[in-house]
């Protein structure tokens, strides 16, 4: 708030005034002209105050008996250099509060004396200053009340919006509280997802790498066959001996098909899992909202890797029956080679180029079965790094929630401070 403007009155320009170069004569003249004056200023040649006579100065003289007669002696009267005393002038313009503390300063004299430039401009008598006073006073006993109905206004809106503030910050920690506690859940939910997913990745992986293991065994066994039969057309007489062992060996690769065939089952299950988790932890991403963003992509690669699992699984499937289909062959062509052993070269030029024929599918067979497994690697290292980040996730909930609680106590605290404050004020 401003502070108050009093006004300074209007000084008395009209008070009458005598030059130092005057008689005490004249001084007393004019005393007697005006009975109520009770300050004539003394000015010099440029109308600059010097100082005044009193009234009390110079009543002694005019009421005493003798001072008629000494008037008239004129060495005595001529001159007021006796009687005229310091007084206290102050420029017109200068501030009330100035003025005032110049008239207490020179113990209350009967009026001030104003000036424009050091030129006497009139005076301001007590009466005045005492009005001035008093206005002043009320002026600033209105301000003070003013300022105390601003204040307590102020004070109430301070303590309402401090209120309407503390209740949104209070709501603010609730819902913040409310979203902490359902991360950790859904961080939770998202490890415990994990954790699954990461046995099941352990256990294709795990099918995978035996069904790679038997794929590699099956290409060396065909290359065994190919040597084999390159060396059946230079020892015709082995032949019965190397046909029995091909019999052997066509019943252990049916007995592998038929393991193979067990396998791919189980490759087909495991996709089909893996499938069923991806779009599980896809649903669970999405109910995640920005904090599962990163866990959706993993789910989504996952989700493709399954796909490519079934596939590669599907083409061993249809490889290895190609394989069983041939090894039937291989039987019928052995048994027609026990009947007509002078027909065997002609019978082992085609088991040659079918040999060679399953031996690239089968080889094709391991390496598909090889990208599998270092798949099923990385994705089992992707669960891994998503059951870390849930972890992570679980953590900052807590730490979330702590901060809330810590919060929703220091704002309590702000709310009874602020009435404490605003009742002191008060």
């Amino acid at each position: 708030m401003k502070p108050p403007v009093f006004s300074p009155g209007s000084p008395r320009t009209d008070s009458p005034v005598i030059g130092s170069d005057a008689s005490l004569t004249d001084a007393i003249g004019l005393f007697r002209q005006y009975p109520d004056m009770r300050l004539l200023p003394v000015l010099d040649m440029r109308r600059r105050p010097v100082g005044a006579i009193t009234e009390r100065d110079v009543k002694g003289l005019l009421y005493n008996p003798f001072g008629h007669a000494l008037l008239q002696n004129p060495d005595f009267g001529a001159t007021l250099t006796a009687y005229v005393r310091p007084y206290p002038c102050c420029d017109e313009n200068a501030p009330l509060s100035e003025k005032l503390a110049l008239h207490a300063d020179w113990g209350a004299p009967d009026a001030l004396i104003l000036t424009v430039g050091g030129v006497f401009a009139g005076l301001l008598d007590a009466a005045k200053i005492a009005r001035l006073a008093a206005d002043a006073q009320m002026a600033l006993a209105r301000e003070r009340m003013a300022r105390a109905r601003y204040m307590d206004d102020a004070a109430r809106s301070f303590t309402a919006d401090i209120a309407s503030l503390a209740d949104t910050l209070l709501r603010g920690t609730v819902d913040m509280s409310r979203m902490a506690s359902d991360l950790a859940r859904y961080a939770g939910e998202t490890h415990a997802g994990a954790g699954r997913m990461t046995e099941a990745m352990a256990d294709a992986g795990t099918a995978l790498t035996d069904i790679a293991t038997r794929g590699h065994d099956l290409a060396r066994a065909f290359a065994a066959i190919t040597h084999d039969m390159e060396r059946s057309r230079t020892i015709r007489n082995a032949v019965r001996l190397q046909i029995a062992a091909t019999d052997r060996r066509a019943e252990a690769l049916a007995d592998a098909a038929s393991t193979i065939d067990t396998l791919l089952s189980l490759i087909e299950n495991v996709s089909a899992r893996t499938n069923m988790l991806a779009l599980n932890a896809g649903i669970e991403a999405s109910r995640a909202g920005e904090a599962g963003r990163g866990f959706a992509v993993v789910a989504h690669e996952v989700k493709a890797l399954a796909g490519q699992t079934r596939e590669a699984a599907q083409n061993a499937a249809r490889n290895v029956g190609e394989v069983k289909a041939n090894l039937h062959a291989l039987v019928v062509e052995q048994a027609q080679l026990n009947r007509e052993v002078d027909a065997i070269g002609v019978i082992s030029q085609s088991i040659d180029e079918a040999v060679a024929a399953q031996g690239f599918a089968t080889t094709a067979i391991a390496a598909n079965v090889d990208q599998s497994v270092a798949s099923a690697r990385r994705v089992a290292e992707q669960v891994r790094q998503v059951e870390q980040d849930a972890t992570r996730i679980d953590r900052d909930a807590g730490s979330l929630l702590t901060l809330a609680e810590a919060l929703e106590r220091t704002i309590s605290t702000l709310r009874d401070r602020t009435a404490a404050f605003v009742a002191t004020v008060a």
